[in-house]
């Protein structure tokens, strides 16, 4: 994509971000995407980290998308964030998810 022509189309109002902005989003999301090819970071969380680029842009907050997409290798990657099981850990004393199992909440009462 040739950046340059893409922006001239933008015509008669003036682009929201520079030619910089643009080659750093694409250098970000490929990262990004590298990240979720690998398994280094769930769909949902590449999903969020977009949605958050695109609410910044909304609000015309250009400045906190250059300051983000300037640095990929800051992105958070599940492995870090995400317990293995997603929260749902196995059961210590063999019983399965509910039942007996003391860190499970029991409606019987």
């Amino acid at each position: 994509m040739d950046i340059g022509k893409e922006l001239a189309k933008v015509g008669e109002r003036a682009p929201m971000l520079s030619e910089r902005h643009y080659l750093d989003i694409s250098a970000y999301l490929s990262t990004l995407l590298q990240h979720y090819k690998n398994g280094d970071i769930a769909l949902d969380g590449a999903v969020d980290i977009i949605t958050d680029l695109f609410i910044s842009f909304d609000a015309g907050n250009i400045s906190e998308i250059g300051n983000t997409v300037k640095f990929p290798e800051k992105i958070p990657t599940s492995k870090k964030a995400v317990p293995e099981h997603g929260g749902n850990w196995p059961s210590k004393t063999g019983n399965p998810s509910g039942g007996n199992r003391s860190n499970a909440s029991s409606f019987d009462n």
